[in-house]
């Protein structure tokens, strides 16, 4: 499955050569790369799993591909002489030779009303544009994400759903949550994720298990807890209840 990505203008060609999407399984998370699957636990006659070894984390760390920062982003929180304070920001690249208006972008405090994150002290937030274009398979979209296991402590960006086979075109808002920081070029900036699109409404059936659910279930369970193992590396099909 093929992910056309390219520069907006000719200008920034260099650009994408140097900070180019990168699949999420090659940039992992420091923490993740050095910690090992499994811990000992003296009082356990087996080692146990760690973090590492869950795999939901493996499947959401290492699915899509990361999006990382194409400059080095500055933002200050200063106090005024005169009282009250002062937010500026710039983004640095020598190969884009636009304003910081054109890179760096707010949204109205009327458009978050209501919304609980952290603002500036205008109560607006900023949005940074990404300077490629990206177009998916025919059908399927991009989900962008904040890069959450890498735990970064500057920004942290707005989750969004983009049906993106036909536009392609994104800025990522995003929530300040420090005073001041700097965020190098190649850093993680967004997580992405291929979703495929559908027409079709999600219809939830809620309601008391059946007799055949429920015995599914606990011989699933305990066949998981039996063999310590999860449905990612069994070796084997579960055995159904009714073989």
């Amino acid at each position: 499955m093929k992910v056309r990505i390219h520069p907006n203008t000719p200008e920034l060609e260099r650009l994408l050569k140097l900070y180019p999407p990168v699949p999420a399984n090659k940039l992992l998370p420091e923490w993740y790369k050095k910690m090992k699957l499994h811990f000992t636990n003296y009082g356990e006659a087996m080692d146990s799993p760690t973090a590492k070894k869950c795999p939901a984390i493996q499947d959401v760390v290492n699915e899509g591909f990361i999006l990382p920062m194409w400059g080095k982003m500055f933002f200050k929180t200063r106090d005024l002489p005169e009282g009250g304070k002062e937010q500026r920001w710039w983004v640095q690249n020598a190969h884009t030779h636009k304003d910081l208006d054109h890179w760096m972008q707010q949204h109205h405090p009327l458009q978050l009303e209501g919304m609980n994150m952290t603002k500036l002290i205008d109560g607006s937030i900023l949005k940074i544009k990404y300077p490629f274009r990206m177009i998916p398979p025919k059908g399927y979209g991009f989900m962008y994400h904040d890069p959450f296991y890498h735990f970064r402590q500057d920004i942290r960006c707005l989750t969004g759903l983009v049906k993106s086979d036909e536009w392609g075109f994104i800025t990522f808002p995003f929530e300040i949550l420090k005073d001041k920081f700097e965020i190098d070029a190649g850093t993680p900036l967004v997580h992405v994720y291929l979703y495929k699109l559908q027409d079709e409404k999600i219809e939830l059936d809620i309601g008391p298990g059946t007799e055949q659910e429920y015995e599914d279930a606990a011989l699933v369970f305990e066949q998981d807890i039996l063999e310590h193992v999860n449905y990612k590396t069994r070796k084997h099909p579960y055995i159904n209840s009714d073989e």
